[in-house]
């Protein structure tokens, strides 16, 4: 008598993997747009506000980019300005705050839950 054995243990980990990749997707994509709801406000902002709209630059630079099993997100621009503030600025905090207000959700999308 022969028996085969054969093992989908592969595709499976494969599988889970592109979920996890698509979770990680959404769960980014999900942060770039509470940023850039975050960067709508008015043009002039108070110290420990989130940044008004001069240019429109930095809302325009919030994104994610994938690097391999992971995903980068923010923005481009002067961020680092506004978040911990100059010599002749106040901080202007909004891409750490903007990460506490949307974390419940993204653990929710991670887990698959969403």
């Amino acid at each position: 008598m022969n028996v085969k054995i054969k093992s989908y243990l592969k595709s499976e980990l494969k599988n889970i993997e592109k979920d996890n990749m698509n979770n990680l997707t959404k769960a980014a994509k999900h942060v770039v747009e509470k940023i850039k709801k975050n960067l709508s406000g008015r043009s002039k902002s108070n110290p420990g506000e989130f940044p008004g709209k001069n240019t429109g630059k930095l809302k325009k630079s919030a994104g994610y980019l994938k690097v391999g099993s992971k995903i980068l997100v923010g923005t481009k621009s002067h961020s680092t300005l506004l978040e911990e503030g100059t010599k002749n600025m106040l901080p202007r905090p909004f891409l750490f705050r903007t990460f506490r207000e949307v974390e419940e959700k993204v653990i929710e999308i991670l887990r698959g839950e969403d």
